[in-house]
């Protein structure tokens, strides 16, 4: 027994996330007129990439999806949306 009271699966969020993508893609490609920079979109699951790429290719920031990866967008539905519902604020919960 590890201590945690719930397991719970990230595939909504990994929806979620293929979804807003799909959104900021047809984006991008309607305005690529415009902008003929904003294509490709760089994006991963790791939340940790965005932080490398920062630091060490800072010219592709402005191609880095506006996205927030699956474990982002899950660790923001249980704290915001699954909390309350079970009388546990965002700071009680962790998300690993």
């Amino acid at each position: 027994d590890l201590g945690a009271d719930k397991v719970i699966t990230i595939t909504l969020a990994e929806d979620l996330c293929l979804i807003e993508s799909g959104k900021e893609f047809i984006e991008k490609l309607e305005n690529i007129n415009r902008d003929p920079t904003s294509l490709p979109i760089i994006s991963g699951v790791c939340p940790g990439w965005v932080c490398y790429a920062e630091k060490l290719h800072p010219y592709a920031i402005k191609n880095i999806s506006r996205v927030k990866s699956p474990q982002q967008i899950m660790g923001s539905l249980l704290k915001l949306v699954y909390g309350p519902r079970v009388n546990h604020s965002p700071d009680e919960i962790y998300h690993v």
